[in-house]
């Protein structure tokens, strides 16, 4: 007997709804592994754009960010250079 069904003419049922399963998780995991390696393609390139960018103009993104951030900390808490003059 099967494990869903209560019939042994179910068997068949049950055998095409395993293999049913068994073709969604390998589906699931191909388009997992796909999205990965697109996800890793992507920020190799952007990696290499953002390091040709930065070697081709006087642009700095860590420079960039680390100021963005001091300023937005400096506003948040109200200590503007204007405030201490």
């Amino acid at each position: 007997m099967s494990r869903i069904f209560k019939r042994h003419a179910d068997d068949a049922t049950e055998r095409t709804l395993e293999a049913i399963h068994l073709a969604n998780r390998v589906d699931d995991y191909y388009e997992r592994g796909w999205t990965w390696i697109k996800v890793i393609l992507a920020s190799i390139i952007t990696a290499f754009v953002i390091s040709g960018f930065e070697h081709y103009t006087d642009w700095n993104l860590w420079n960039q960010t680390t100021t963005w951030l001091k300023d937005s900390i400096k506003n948040l808490l109200g200590f503007n250079e204007e405030i201490r003059n």
